[in-house]
C-alpha cells in the first residue's frame, strides 16, 4: 500500500531514539512522542504481573520500527500533549506474527469525559497480505480532546494467539 522509499526506511531507523524537530531559526529541539511516554509510563507499573502493553521493534516489509505493542484486553491511554500530537493523530500500526485470526485494534477520542470519535482498524496478516506490512493510521481530534484511548481485542473468533499490535511514531 506505501511506496518503499530511502525517506520511509530512514524514518523506519530514526524511531531508536527521541523525534527531534527542527524550529525556524533556533536549533533542534526534542519532542516527546509515542514511545517515550510509554516507557514513562512503563516506568511507573515496573514488577507489575500480567501487563498487556510492553516496547517490543519489529519488522514489518522490511522496515524495523521500536513500538508500543498491545495485547487483547489491553488499553492504553496518554493525553495528546504527551504524545506531541496535533491533528490528525499518525501513528504507524502493525501485527509482528503472522498466526492466529488476526486482532482489531480501536481508538478512541475523549473530550471534557465523554467519548469522541472512534476509529476501528481490524488487521489480520495470516489472510489478509495487505496486513503483512506497516499501516499509517490517521485520525483527526477537536483542540479541546483530553485523552486518546488505545485498545486491542482478540480476532473474529476469539483467539488471542499472536495477536500483538504494535503502535510506531510517525516522523514528518
Amino acid at each position: 500500500m506505501f511506496p518503499k522509499s530511502p525517506l520511509w526506511v530512514l524514518g523506519g531507523m530514526l524511531l531508536m531514539g527521541s523525534c527531534r524537530i527542527p524550529e525556524p531559526g533556533s536549533s533542534r529541539k526534542e519532542v516527546p512522542d509515542l514511545l517515550q511516554e510509554a516507557r514513562r509510563q512503563e516506568a511507573g507499573e515496573a514488577g507489575q504481573a500480567g501487563r498487556t502493553h510492553f516496547l517490543f521493534p519489529f519488522s514489518r516489509d522490511g522496515i524495523r520500527r521500536e513500538a508500543l505493542v498491545l495485547t487483547p484486553g489491553a488499553v492504553w491511554e496518554a493525553n495528546p500533549q504527551s504524545l506531541s500530537a496535533s491533528s490528525p493523530l499518525r501513528i504507524w500500526v502493525g501485527m509482528p506474527f503472522q498466526i492466529g485470526d488476526g486482532a482489531e485494534l480501536s481508538v478512541e477520542t475523549v473530550r471534557a469525559g465523554q467519548p469522541g470519535g472512534m476509529i476501528r482498524m481490524p488487521l489480520n496478516p495470516v489472510h489478509n497480505r495487505g496486513d503483512r506490512q506497516w499501516h499509517l493510521l490517521q485520525m483527526p481530534f477537536a483542540p479541546d480532546t483530553t485523552l486518546i484511548r488505545f485498545r486491542v481485542s482478540a480476532g473474529p473468533s476469539g483467539d488471542s494467539t499472536g495477536d500483538w499490535v504494535g503502535l510506531a511514531p510517525w516522523l514528518p
